[in-house]
């Protein structure tokens, strides 16, 4: 009976021990997650209340104290009351929660007479100080205004970086200080300034404080003696890519934005020197090729020996592995332009289709008086025109298969070849089309000479397609007729670059500077489309007189024309008699550091919604590749997709990684958002964090 008896005690005493340990358990997990939440809310209300502040107060730390409470109380927990610190007295980082339970109620009471259990759990609390910078409030600039930046000669195509506007002028060095230079433009200012002094909203300044038109494009000792006509730019991150001829060789230039100085390590692509004093080679076809342009984070560019270049951006230049390589002309053995042979190939344009990485090109094949006989080449055939090129940069790279490279224009002159894409009404490439002249030029009638000649995406001559665009080619040719006054003004109404406006799916071709227009054509107006030049005389003038347009290039409904005159200006894609309703800003950010973390952090916009039509945001990374949202989906639309964008899911891979942030606005018709100032539209970069338990 006492065995009996004694084992039933152990059991007893044993069995409350285990339910009183589970109690325990049960009860200190129960205490730590309440701690843990009551600690996180109290942080975030602390952090909350200091706003900008360094330093925390009293107000602070009650609103961290009423948070703690009122986090407990959903968690049921009323009879106990924390105890409630701010441990970094330095940083004001931190909140600590303790819980403190002495009344359990173990079982084993029963057997100590009243002895009652305690439990007791801690948690601490912390958001990270994050360093200067990490919150970037971005202003989105109103429409852009016609603003002049009077460089020193023409050759000026617009080129976008950034929020300012780049141009390359290409005239001699006969005008001692002032040629081979990059001129910059600001467009973030709504009106120009009132200070009499300044003129022009110019990004760079003499020492004095008056503005600056331009800056050298070419590092000491590699400047060429002319900057190709109206030169093809590339951009990548904050760099601007353009290729040059000069004594030594053909080489890549480039101009870093973000230190307004050149590059000082041009990329020789080949030996082959400028034409410059040969005879029977005139200045627009001196340089060695051309045709740079950006493709998937990398940089191609064409040269005369039929040859296409690929170039890795960043700080040094270096080439992409196995080229150059041959263009089609080059697979079939063409041979390649010499100077010797007082012929060259120069004036290259380019264009890209983006579903296919498909770039077409054109050379000018030029031929002096007698020309040069078929046999020279082993039987080749020479023969001077305008040929189109294809070049697939996909897997690896090369000649397009199944490509025949075609003659499209019998004359050679820089003015021919100038490409653009024959669309659908989806704004979809089905051809490609270039505008030049049929024949060597019978003065007395400019407009029978001018062609637009069309081909298929494999090359193959559509007819149908020049039949369709008749009505685009009259246009031309009658701008051809109206500049002609001499042989030497002859051929310069297809003098400016085809611009294509995704927005509108409109075409927009310059015409040349003795008479300033631009001449639209709409890919939606039925079959093969239809001109749509309202507003001709408006698109004429930008109020500070005629713009002599060059080149083109588009920011949603926005087109920016820049020329011979210097004149920034821009116009809507979908009414070209009207001003700009659209505006846009690119802005560069860096991962921030918050406590030894790296965050990309958070967009959130504080705008009027109401009064946009239009308002989409994209990222993408150093060398244009699309980061946010996916590639191959349309951009952000805040309209439709929510206000706020979290960017954090994006690898890390250094605290000097850089993203660009574009943001492209349309103001709805009739509508100002930014009748309340400048920067009364905005967004900002934030790393919003959520806080961290320590322990």
């Amino acid at each position: 009976m006492f065995l009996v008896a004694m084992t039933v005690l152990i059991v007893m005493v044993a069995g409350a021990i285990a339910v009183d340990l589970a109690a325990a358990a049960t009860r200190g997990q129960s205490l730590q997650n309440a701690a843990d939440s009551a600690a996180l809310a109290g942080v975030q209300a602390y952090r909350q209340s200091m706003g900008d502040r360094t330093e925390a107060n009293s107000d602070d730390e009650a609103a961290a104290v009423s948070a703690v409470n009122a986090l407990l109380e959903q968690n049921g927990i009323f009879d106990i009351t924390p105890g409630i610190e701010f441990p970094d007295v330095v940083n004001d980082t931190e909140v600590k929660v303790t819980l403190f339970d002495d009344d359990v109620g173990y079982l084993l009471s029963g057997f100590t007479g009243g002895f009652t259990g305690t439990v007791e759990r801690t948690a601490t609390a912390r958001f990270e100080r994050c360093e200067d910078g990490c919150v970037k409030e971005v202003a989105i600039p109103p429409p852009f205004e016609a603003v002049e930046a009077p460089g020193y000669g023409d050759g000026y195509k617009p080129i976008p970086v950034d929020n300012r506007l780049y141009a390359i002028n290409h005239q001699s060095g006969s005008r001692a200080g002032t040629a081979l230079q990059i001129t910059c433009v600001l467009r973030s200012q709504r009106e120009q300034t009132n200070d009499p002094t300044r003129t022009t909203q110019l990004c760079w300044d003499y020492s004095d404080g008056t503005p600056r038109a331009g800056v050298s494009a070419y590092p000491s000792g590699t400047q060429p003696v002319v900057t190709p006509e109206m030169p093809h730019a590339a951009v990548a991150g904050s760099k601007i890519y353009w290729a040059s001829s000069t004594s030594t060789g053909h080489y890549l230039f480039c101009f870093e934005t973000q230190t307004s100085v050149p590059c000082s390590n041009p990329l020789l692509l080949n030996g082959n020197a400028h034409g410059y004093g040969q005879v029977g080679i005139t200045i627009r076809e001196v340089h060695r090729g051309g045709g740079t342009i950006e493709e998937d984070g990398l940089i191609y560019t064409f040269t005369d020996d039929h040859k296409v270049h690929c170039v890795i951006p960043g700080e040094l230049m270096i080439r992409c592995g196995g080229y150059p390589k041959p263009t089609s002309l080059g697979e079939i053995g063409f041979p390649a332009n010499l100077t010797s042979d007082q012929n060259h190939g120069s004036s290259i344009d380019r264009i890209v289709d983006d579903q296919s990485s498909r770039i077409y090109s054109t050379i000018h094949i030029d031929m002096v008086s007698g020309g040069i006989p078929p046999d020279t080449y082993g039987g080749v055939a020479y023969e001077s025109g305008t040929y189109l090129n294809c070049f697939d940069t996909s897997e690896g790279g090369g000649a397009c298969i199944g490509f025949v490279p075609l003659k499209l224009h019998v004359d050679a002159n820089s003015f021919s070849g100038r490409l653009f894409f024959s669309r659908d009404g989806s704004g979809v490439p089905f051809g490609i089309c270039s505008t030049g002249f049929s024949r060597e030029v019978d003065y007395n009638d400019m407009s029978a000479a001018t062609e637009i000649s069309c081909v298929d995406l494999d090359g193959n001559d559509d007819p149908t397609m020049e039949n369709q665009m008749a009505a685009f080619r009259n246009e031309l040719a009658t701008y051809n007729q109206a500049v002609y006054s001499s042989a030497e003004n002859a051929r310069w109404g297809t003098w400016g670059d085809p611009h294509y406006n995704s927005y509108s799916n409109r075409l927009f071709y310059p015409t040349h500077r003795v008479h300033s227009a631009v001449i639209c054509w709409d890919f939606d107006g039925g079959s093969g489309g239809s001109a749509c030049n309202e507003g001709l005389t408006r698109a004429t003038s930008s109020g500070l007189g005629p713009t002599q347009d060059y080149g083109y290039f588009s920011e949603g409904n926005c087109i920016f024309g820049l020329g011979h005159a210097a004149i920034f200006w821009a116009f809507r894609a979908d009414d070209i008699g009207e001003e700009c309703n659209g505006s846009g800003k690119t802005t560069p950010i860096t991962p921030c550091n918050c406590g030894g973390n790296l965050y990309w952090g958070t967009f959130s916009f504080d705008v009027s919604v109401e009064q946009f039509e239009a308002f989409t945001i994209e990222v993408v990374d150093d060398n244009g590749a699309r980061k946010y949202p996916d590639p191959g989906l349309p951009p952000h639309d805040l309209l439709s997709m929510g206000d706020t964008i979290d960017l954090n899911s994006i690898p890390i891979e250094d605290a000097n990684q850089r993203l660009w942030v574009t943001v492209a606005v349309v103001a709805k018709e009739g509508m100002d958002p930014w009748q309340d100032g400048e920067s009364s539209q905005t967004f900002t970069i934030e790393i919003d964090r959520m806080p961290r338990l320590t322990d």
